[in-house]
Parts: C-alpha cells; structure tokens; sequence
C-alpha cells in the first residue's frame, strides 16, 4: 500500500470505485481450465491466513476493502470508512449486494463475520490479531456500522481488509467442514462454489448477480497439479488454459514459443529459514553421532550469524531459480513500506561463517535436518538440497525432510520442525503486518507471532512494533517498522533467503493480471483484445 495519509482522524476515508481484478469482461459464456501448485485445506475463507486458502476464498468471497495487483487499498463490500474518535470507525456498506443464495449482504453480516474470525477453531493461521484490538462491532443501520477498538488503531482498516465476510444467515455454530461440504460456501464474491475434490478440483460458476464487473468465464475448474511437470504438459497439451508457478527452467522456452502467454511479477514473498529459538532442545539438530546435544545451538545468534553467511544466495537464486528472485536481507523488498535501506544485504564469507561456529563451541558442526515443503513453492525441494549442499561446506551435516505442503504445515504449527524452509507473504503491501505475525513474541490474547514457529522473542522488537501500531501512516511509522526491521534482523530471527519472481503461462488470447501477492485468480483472467472464446 502507498505511503499516503489514508488514516485521518475524523476524516472520511474515500476511496475511487475500481473494477474488480482489472481484467476487461469477455463476452458471456465459455469456460476456464486453470491448474495450480498448490491447494487449500478448506473452503472456509477464515480458518486459514495462508495465501492458498486466500486466493481460493478471494474468488468466491469479500473482505470490506481489498487489494489491486500491486497491493493498494481499494473499496470493495465497503464504500467509505469515517474514523469519528481514536477508537472508533464508521464505515458505510455497499448497496444492493446479495450473497450466492440470493440474501442481501448488510451490517449484520460485518459484525457476524468479524467476531467468528477470532475463533474459527484448529486453524493453522488464524485471524484473531486481525480483529484481536476489536471490543465492539455496532449496527447503526442495514449498511452502516460502527467498530470500536480497545486502544487507538490507526491500523484497523489494514486488518479488517484482510478478513472475508460471511453470512451471519449460516448461524452462530457454523463450523469449517460445512464450508468445505458446499453447504456454507456462500460468499458475495464474482464465482459460486459448485464442487471441492480434494487433492483434484475445485468447480465453479459465474455469479450473475454479481455487484461488479461479470468475470469473463461462466465456467472455472481449478485443478490441482502439483508436479511441475504435470501442469506444463497439461498447457502444451490444451488439457488446461492457464497456469502458476511455471517450472523456472522452462521459462526461456515458453518465451520462444508463439502459441503462449506469459506473464511474471516480483512479489513480497519471502522465502525464509525458521529455527527452535525458545526450547533448549531442539528436535532437528543432534550431535555427530546422532546423539541428542541437550542444548540448543541456534539459542546462540552467532551459528544463526555462520549459516546466514554460509548461504551463496546469489548461486541460489541464479541456479536454482533461474534468476527469478532477489536476494533478501528483511521481510519485504524494496520499494515496500517498511523496507529499511539502510540495512546491508545478507554477505555470503564461509570462511567468516566457520569461524563464527567455531568460537560457539562447534568447530566441527553438528547434524541437522532441514524440513521442507516439496510442492508449495517454485523449486522448494530443490532449494532445499542447495542449502544443504552449501551448508555441508560450513561442517554440519544435512539430512533433508521434504514432505507436501499439507503434511509440512500442520507438523510445523505443532513445532516438530527446529529447522525448516518456509515462506511469508507481506499480502497487505507493507510489513508491520507481516512483522507482528512473524516476530513478535506469540501472544494468544492479542494474536500477535501466529507465524513465530521458532518462538523468537525480543522485547525491543515487541516495542517497535506496539509503537509502529499506534501510529498515524507517515514517516514516524516508517521509522518505526525499518527500526524493529534493522533490530530483528541484525539478530537473525529468521534467516532471509530471497523474495520470488513469480510467473504464470497460459493459451494465446488470453489476457491476466498477475499479482504481487501470487494469487491465481480466476477473475484475472480474460480475453485479450479483439479475440472470442470459442471454447464449448
């Protein structure tokens, strides 16, 4: 999100109407064969934070305020947002909205859906910091409300854009499986729920009644391939018309190839390694002869310092991912709120690296597992072996355990992983958000570190980014963020590898909007310019 003065108090907050998605209507009918990387583990589009469950939720549901492609805040089931006091919102409803079933969407359905955000059970991501700060949600009217936060929250439109909104007609017991089942799969959103297959499609259909503009496609199945391999053939072959996460290594010769489109976007992805920093036995490292060390070393920021400069970055980016990457050295790149410029990139010294291990008390190393998702991002696995090929060079000894997404997180949720390869996505286009979820010190009550697997914790950082929070946007919460920025990084509590490049391959005569956030989006999609569909 730009660095504008959204939040004024006592100001109304308007914002220009704006097509969804941006992709010009097609003329009606015809259908749209996408397949994906990755797939969701639920329909219910608030028992998970993850970018798939979110990219699948944003077709068929709506927060209040939305994302364009490059991540500025837009109007979507709210119009105008009024702040009246430092702990209160007004915000003003859009008329004439109906959800799938035919209901109208009103003030009810806000209050419904903010309050069930918080406690949407067994979620591996939840949403309760989004709407932790909230004491209150008032209707004033069929489309008006009022929401009160505990303390003064500049922040709140932020975190209310980040959760989708329900029918409060589904009653107060609504509970995951019916989402997933069809049942409760009801949004406002441009695309109805017509059928989930697990681990094969999702089907969908246009909304007629749609408040915006009519996606081009009546028809959308979303198939899930998570082999790379699978989805090129799939497009080669005409089985599929779009896909993500095209296989880096064929890039070069799909651009040579006339009879497709391509498409890339950096992102504000970072792909990151996560460690044990609070338990003092951590369950991924062992001495050399397997043995339990009965200490932590990852406790000590010196062999966090030693792997951070054992990692060519470089080499990873360019020869595992085809140059589609940045090296990163913070949680979001630049040209992102937040990004503090003044902090030096992470630099590849082995040398350096040995040494620091070695005044830590592992002149020889240690063994160490690095746990991995194998499906989730562009050549994770690969990465994975990368890292352990470079991290074998410092002394330590690598095994790999690489598993499919839907294996790995819900292992990493339980913190079974003291060593592990994952990504975060700064989706609200700037990175207080990201930060509080990522290296905050958990805090259940107020959802902050929902991400901190590693349980890191630093009062300094927790400082910066109450403050940061507190904060009116401008240049005193910029400073803010860079600060805890500079902070939790100079102590490593993730160690930053690179933020992708993301790309997307599909049939000609297909137009798309590719996304800083990577999501696939089936209202994206549309005819180019002077074409028809012609499918049957």
């Amino acid at each position: 999100m730009t660095r504008k003065r959204l939040f004024r108090s006592g100001l109304a907050l308007l914002f220009a109407l704006c097509a969804w998605g941006g992709v010009a209507a097609a003329a009606p009918g015809g259908e749209l064969v996408i397949a994906t990387r990755a797939e969701p583990n639920a329909m219910d589009p608030q028992f998970s934070a993850v970018g798939t469950n979110q990219a699948t939720a944003m077709q068929m549901f709506e927060p209040l305020f939305t994302r364009d492609a490059q991540l500025r805040l837009q109007p979507a089931l709210a119009l105008t947002a009024q702040r009246v006091s430092p702990t209160q919102w007004e915000i003003a409803l859009r008329p004439n909205v109906k959800f799938h079933d035919g209901q109208p969407f009103d003030a009810e359905d806000v209050r419904f859906s903010l309050a069930r955000a918080a406690k949407v059970p067994n979620s591996p991501a939840p949403f309760k910091a989004r709407v932790a700060n909230i004491s209150q949600v008032e209707v004033l009217g069929p489309l008006r409300v009022r929401v009160t936060t505990r303390k003064p929250d500049p922040q709140a439109l932020v975190n209310i854009s980040t959760v989708m909104m329900v029918s409060s007609k589904l009653g107060a017991k609504l509970e995951t499986q019916q989402f997933n089942a069809g049942a409760a799969a009801i949004g406002t959103g441009p695309y109805r729920f017509v059928r989930w297959v697990p681990a094969d499609r999702l089907e969908l259909r246009r909304f007629e009644q749609y408040w915006g503009d009519k996606p081009a496609f009546e028809r959308v199945t979303v198939r899930y391939m998570t082999a790379d391999a699978a989805r090129l053939a799939a497009l080669e072959s005409g089985t599929v018309d779009l896909i993500d996460a095209v296989p880096v290594f064929d890039l070069e010769s799909l651009r040579r190839k006339a009879r497709f489109e391509l498409w890339q976007a950096p992102t504000v992805t970072l792909i990151y390694l996560g460690m044990e920093l609070e338990r003092n036995v951590n369950p991924s490292v062992t001495d050399l002869q397997g043995r339990p060390l009965g200490v932590n070393p990852f406790k000590d920021v010196r062999v966090r310092r030693a792997i951070s400069m054992a990692i060519n970055r470089e080499q990873l980016v360019g020869k595992l991912l085809g140059g589609m990457g940045t090296p990163a050295n913070q949680i979001v790149p630049r040209g992102t709120p937040g990004f503090n410029s003044a902090m030096p990139p992470e630099r590849f010294d082995l040398a350096q690296a040995r040494a620091l291990l070695a005044e830590a008390g592992y002149p020889h190393g240690f063994r160490l597992t690095l746990h991995a998702p194998n499906n989730r991002y562009p050549n994770d696995a690969l990465v994975a072996q990368g890292l352990a090929i470079q991290l074998a060079k410092l002394g330590i000894q690598m095994q790999l355990d690489t598993v499919p997404k839907n294996v790995f997180l819900p292992r990493a949720s339980k913190r079974e992983y003291g060593f592990y390869l994952y990504g975060f996505g700064a989706a609200t286009g700037e990175a207080l958000h990201v930060m509080r979820s990522l290296l905050a010190t958990p805090d259940a009550k107020r959802g902050w570190g929902a991400n901190n697997r590693g349980h890191y914790s630093n009062p300094r950082v927790d400082r910066l980014l109450e403050q940061a929070t507190a904060s009116e946007h401008g240049p005193a919460l910029d400073a803010l963020v860079e600060e805890a920025a500079a902070v939790a990084f100079a102590d490593l509590a993730v160690i930053p590898l690179y933020h992708q490049v993301a790309s997307w391959a599909g049939r000609p005569g297909l137009s798309f909007t590719a996304r800083r956030d990577e999501r696939t989006l089936a209202q994206n999609v549309g005819l180019a310019a002077g074409r028809e569909e012609n499918r049957p």
